[in-house]
């Protein structure tokens, strides 16, 4: 089976890395669509609360560009819930 060259192509098209992206531009780019980030946990009390922190810091005050950050517990049994709803900034 031969792949045609668009499809061979595809991967390196559409894949980018961070500082490929500048944050002014992506809030240009934005233009009113709004922007969730979501957050599948489970037992992540030690980690949860730093990325919803870095994220919030970062992406919300810094740069406008997320406008929703949705922790999903998977019936944590330690105190994910707690760390994602009392961010950490560090």
């Amino acid at each position: 089976m031969r792949v045609s060259a668009e499809v061979g192509t595809w991967l390196t098209r559409r894949s980018s890395r961070a500082d490929d992206w500048w944050a002014a531009e992506l809030v240009a780019a934005k233009r009113g669509t709004r922007v969730s980030v979501v957050i599948p946990a489970r037992d992540e009390e030690e980690t949860v609360g730093a990325i919803v922190g870095t994220i919030r810091r970062e992406l919300v005050e810094c740069f406008p560009l997320v406008d929703e950050i949705l922790v999903v517990d998977s019936h944590s049994t330690d105190a994910t819930a707690i760390s994602a709803t009392s961010p950490r900034t560090t």
